[in-house]
């Protein structure tokens, strides 16, 4: 999903933590989430449309693990019963900024996951999706470039097949 949006990793890996399968090194915490957080406690502030684009596309990273698990196994990954726990929770918690309680910031939470699976399900991109599970396997972690490339040449191989008669 950071390939796909346009948002920088310094590396993916499927090393096993305590609430997931692995996990997508973004780059250090970017500056809009403490302007998200004082907006947020601060309502008569009105939060500005790229503020909320932003936040709209953190969730939409922090849900693309849950919902590449909901396309693969139609269950969420849950070691504990819960799917990512902590994405989920981050996810949340950015979703309150946006939408001020509790509540609606759930439902839009749940309105990004099936946003994110539908992303996932372009063909092209579930199939890169796959090369790149794929290569995690044999190497656990791949560096930005490195997975860059193998999303790269799966969109294109991807493609190419589909225009094949």
């Amino acid at each position: 999903m950071s390939y796909w949006l346009h948002i920088g990793f310094r590396h993916v890996t499927i090393e096993r933590g305590e609430d997931s399968l692995g996990h997508v090194r973004m780059h250090e915490r970017r500056t809009f989430w403490d302007e998200a957080e004082t907006t947020s406690r601060n309502m008569q502030n009105e939060m500005s449309g790229a503020l909320m684009t932003q936040i709209r596309r953190e969730i939409l990273v922090l849900l693309s693990g849950p919902a590449a698990a909901q396309i693969r196994h139609g269950k969420d990954y849950a070691p504990g019963g819960g799917g990512d726990g902590s994405d989920r929770a981050v996810a949340l918690d950015l979703a309150i900024c946006v939408c001020g309680e509790e509540r609606e910031a759930l439902n839009y939470r749940e309105w990004l996951c099936t946003r994110a699976q539908n992303v996932l399900s372009y063909s092209p991109l579930w199939y890169a999706v796959q090369r790149l599970a794929e290569r995690l396997l044999e190497c656990r972690t791949l560096k930005s470039r490195d997975a860059r490339k193998v999303i790269q040449d799966a969109l294109r191989d991807s493609l190419v097949t589909q225009k094949a008669p």
